[in-house]
């Protein structure tokens, strides 16, 4: 029940979801990424190899927030990732990072904390909330 606040950059958050999606067992597809967030929403652009051995880029966005229950909703916004030949399972493995990113937990089962706020501003995430 202890309140909480972080604030992280987008550099810090990009780096984060890059990190976790590799220690995922992505370390063979995403090669590096970045964050950019504004207006409310999270994109990961991210050098990806693809499964015929094609390096190139590819961005997933994001615009979560909270409803009146102060339940997480991810809201995909949408990928681009041109001709490159994704595995399976690599555009949910984008929204677990995002979660992950948000509340520390892949999922929200896991998660052991509850939001209060959700900003996604000039560069800038802003979390806060209890712990469970």
């Amino acid at each position: 029940g202890q309140p909480f606040m972080i604030k992280a950059t987008q550099q810090q958050v990009g780096d984060y979801m890059v990190q976790v999606m590799q220690l995922s067992g992505w370390s063979n597809t995403i090669k590096a990424g970045n964050a950019v967030i504004g207006t409310g929403q999270l994109r990961l652009d991210a050098a990806i190899l693809d499964t015929a051995g094609t390096f190139g880029t590819g961005t997933v966005t994001f615009q979560p927030t909270l409803d009146a229950t102060s339940t997480l909703r991810l809201n995909p916004q949408g990928g681009q990732f041109g001709t490159l030949q994704l595995p399976a399972g690599l555009t949910a493995a984008f929204g677990d990072a995002v979660l992950e990113a948000l509340t520390g937990a892949k999922t929200p089962d896991l998660s052991k904390v509850s939001l209060t706020m959700l900003s996604l501003d000039g560069g800038i995430m802003q979390v806060a909330g209890t712990t469970k």
